[in-house]
């Protein structure tokens, strides 16, 4: 199927070849060092001396974000992310502010699953530095996954998308005797129907081995509820986010050491 889209007779959404979808997600490896995504030099097809943004990528972006020494950790929402890692497909949806970020960042320490992360920001909407970044992050988890993938995305004629994604589907389906996850965090600043067309495909392609966990301001354009009505989505939206009692206490007293006592704090629930 293709999920390009045409705009006076040209393919709209960037450099992948012009038929259909494409997906990826990465990582970060539990005990294990952190492998830098693919770089190479400028070849000499490239005389002008100009980088591609398929040579260049951002490591950091691949990083777990660090939480606070004073976090409030918040167990009944970590069981619900052990308990989602069992499907297809967890989707966080809250706007900001609620904490998205943080949890997933603590969920991931504690886990012990291999887990892949990708920050992503407006500059991804571009196909080509989607997947590469997405690639670059399972091979944090899975160093040898996707390299030929990778190559064939930085060349001149990139191929369709839909061969890039059964590529990557199969490589994953290869991966024998344990699972991993990948975490797209920011997923709302993604605006390329072409790259929620391909995340999409990928959903419904996902081997075993692998869970998806999303991070969003916004429910994304994923068919979901296809995956809901299959059983493969969980979803933590604003009202599983927001603060129990207990853990207004929590944060109070121990991230801002106030020191509040019962009494104050059931005042302070009144309100």
């Amino acid at each position: 199927m293709s999920v390009a889209l045409r705009r006076n007779g040209r393919y709209a959404g960037g450099g992948l070849g012009e038929d259909t979808v494409y997906t990826g997600v990465n990582a970060f490896r539990r005990r294990l060092p952190l492998k830098p995504p693919a770089t190479r030099t400028p070849s000499a097809d490239n005389r002008s001396g100009d980088v591609s943004l398929g040579d260049l990528l951002l490591t950091t972006k691949l990083n777990v974000p660090s939480n606070r020494s004073n976090l409030v950790v918040r167990p009944r929402l970590l069981r619900r992310l052990d308990e989602g890692s069992r499907g297809k497909l967890t989707l966080i949806s809250a706007p900001a502010g609620y904490g998205k970020t943080t949890l997933l960042g603590e969920w991931v320490l504690r886990s012990e699953l291999p887990v892949g992360w990708l920050s992503l920001d407006g500059g991804d909407n571009d196909s080509t530095t989607f997947f590469s970044y997405l690639i670059s992050a399972l091979q944090t988890v899975e160093t040898d996954i996707g390299e030929s993938i990778l190559r064939s995305l930085r060349a001149p004629q990139p191929p369709p998308t839909q061969v890039v994604l059964t590529a990557l589907v199969n490589e994953i389906a290869a991966i024998s005797n344990r699972n991993l996850a990948l975490v797209l965090d920011d997923y709302h600043v993604i605006r390329n129907e072409s790259i929620h067309a391909a995340l999409a495909f990928l959903l419904e392609h996902l081997p075993p081995q692998m869970h998806l966990i999303i991070a969003s301001r916004t429910d994304p354009p994923l068919r979901l509820t296809r995956l809901l009505v299959g059983g493969h989505l969980r979803k933590l939206a604003a009202p599983d986010l927001r603060f129990t009692p207990e853990e207004v206490g929590s944060f109070l007293n121990k991230a801002m050491s106030l020191d509040l006592s019962a009494k104050d704090l059931a005042a302070l629930g009144a309100y």
